[in-house]
């Protein structure tokens, strides 16, 4: 994909969009990844990564050995080998729902923070978008609802 100088949060579309043919997006960032959406109308039209923004993308740098291999091996069979953002089956990682950071800021000890029940199976790229921040609540709620019986539901 070829790179495009943005105009403050104005972005040229590769293709018009096709509820209002208009051809310039709007950078929306969110908690988790960077949209463009028509300018026109608000409808989606992709996900953009950093280095799409000429960004530095951030790169998943470990904290020591914080995440064993066998305990990444075990939230990735736990969350059925998928991404619990996107859906993604490539480059995943054991993710921390309550980050690292914001977990230390609140008292917990790392070794809560780097529990199982903190972790969540993700893609690179989702894991690297939430930076060191923490999922939203409402997104974790829902995703950690996910792993409950359906009988406890």
């Amino acid at each position: 994909m070829a790179q495009h100088e943005p105009i403050d949060d104005l972005w040229p579309l590769d293709i018009p969009c096709d509820k209002c043919g208009d051809d310039v997006g709007l950078v929306q960032r969110g908690p988790i990844h960077i949209k463009l959406v028509c300018a026109g109308c608000g409808a989606y039209q992709k996900f953009l990564s950093k280095s799409d923004l000429g960004e530095q993308p951030r790169s998943l740098t470990p904290r020591g050995e914080c995440i064993k291999p066998k305990q990444r091996a075990r939230i990735l069979v736990r969350d059925g080998g998928r991404c619990m953002l996107c859906g993604g089956t490539e480059n995943l990682t054991a993710g921390h729902i309550l980050s690292h950071a914001d977990g230390l800021d609140h008292g917990l000890d790392e070794d809560l923070i780097d529990s199982d029940d903190n972790l969540m199976c993700m893609c690179e790229r989702c894991n690297s978008g939430l930076g060191r921040s923490s999922l939203p609540l409402y997104l974790a709620e829902a995703l950690i609802a996910r792993r409950r019986p359906q009988e406890d539901r």
